[in-house]
């Protein structure tokens, strides 16, 4: 085995990084294709989506990342990866959830714009390419489940 034989990941030609107002702008502009066939369907509980939004305001540096797949510039972008955060923040921004126990219409200041998501476009040409990009990017890992979790809530109660 060499190193060298490993399939590595498809590289994203193009990458920006938007605050969450610019990034909708944007995706409203290339029609964006939001449910893509292989995509799972919405799977985040309300209380998900608030955690992910707050998490989010944070200004964090992981888990702020956003795939998608545009395969020739007359075509619509179809999202790879990211989904379930998008759907998020979007809610966030058209008042379905709250965050920190305000709506966003309740903020007093402006939205933040180092609250940024950063976007990955690759152009691959043909849906087999992109599924397995899909795949690659969502096969293995576990999620924390409340029980993988109980550690920590408890260390972090002790030492407050």
């Amino acid at each position: 085995m060499k190193f060298r034989s490993i399939k590595e990941f498809p590289k994203c030609n193009r990458v920006y990084d938007f605050d969450l107002i610019g990034m909708r702008e944007y995706l409203e502009k290339q029609n964006l294709q939001f449910d893509p066939i292989y995509q799972r369907g919405y799977v985040w509980t309300q209380e998900q989506k608030i955690s992910y939004v707050e998490y989010f305001l944070k200004i964090p540096v992981s888990g702020n990342h956003i795939f998608l797949n545009q395969s020739e510039w007359d075509l619509p972008l179809e999202i790879v990866d990211g989904k379930q955060r998008l759907t998020a923040l979007f809610d966030f921004l058209d008042n379905k959830i709250p965050a920190f126990g305000y709506l966003f219409s309740e903020f007093e200041d402006k939205f933040p714009l180092h609250a940024t998501l950063r976007v990955y476009v690759n152009d691959l040409k043909t849906q087999k390419e992109v599924v397995e990009w899909y795949l690659s990017m969502n096969t293995g890992g576990s999620i924390h489940t409340e029980k993988d979790l109980h550690p920590a809530y408890d260390y972090l109660n002790k030492i407050v």
